[in-house]
């Protein structure tokens, strides 16, 4: 999938769940809570008895939400996709793999695909928050100044100033990471301390300044 300006979201960080990788939100099929099929498999069910890996994983799903996984993006995925695939293939598929089940149905044109991606985002994040009794929605803006770029919880943000959405009371993990030379020379807040904790109990607004 095109993830736009910041490449590889797993580039510079130590986070291994990806798109296709965090616990059954591949390719935004929904985060197997509730209804999505029963909860998450055995390993991952382990993994998030770790209070970091959880902090971790939740943070890492808010931003491929925000930033990679939206509908724009899948959209243009799809179209792309079905752009390349010849009709004559497409019809040999379908009679290779017939689909006859009452509750499905499948378009060639990609129109299902992006009919069922539509909603997605919203509806993972739902399922997130009721799964892990998550609180509100807050907006937090991070930014550098300077030569560098900030992960958070292992993640490289896909941009210089970033605007998303994570959750109340569920700390973020930010780490300053110089480049070209640069050095780290502390947080808008005052804090030195690299990485660190921030904590999430509203808005919040934090620049990694560099010199």
């Amino acid at each position: 999938m095109n993830q736009g300006q910041g490449g590889d979201p797993n580039q510079g960080g130590q986070s291994q769940w990806g798109a296709g990788g965090m616990g059954g939100m591949g390719g935004m099929g929904g985060f197997n809570m509730g209804g999505m099929g029963g909860g998450p498999g055995p390993m991952l069910s382990k993994l998030l008895q770790n209070p970091d890996f959880k902090r971790l994983f939740i943070n890492n799903a808010c931003i491929l939400l925000d930033s990679y996984l939206t509908y724009s993006k899948v959209q243009q995925t799809v179209k792309d996709m079905m752009a390349e695939i010849p009709s004559s293939e497409q019809q040999r598929d379908q009679q290779r793999w017939p689909r006859n089940q009452s509750n499905f149905h499948w378009a060639p044109d990609g129109s299902d695909l992006l009919k069922f991606a539509q909603n997605r985002s919203q509806t993972v994040r739902q399922e997130m928050q009721q799964y892990f009794g998550l609180s509100n929605e807050v907006s937090v803006n991070i930014s550098t100044s300077g030569n560098g770029s900030v992960t958070v919880d292992g993640m490289k943000l896909p941009s210089s100033n970033y605007q998303g959405k994570f959750y109340a009371g569920n700390d973020l993990l930010l780490q300053a990471v110089p480049s070209n030379g640069a050095i780290f020379d502390g947080w808008s807040d005052g804090s030195k301390e690299n990485p660190r904790k921030l904590q999430l109990n509203g808005g919040q607004n934090i620049t990694a300044k560099f010199k």
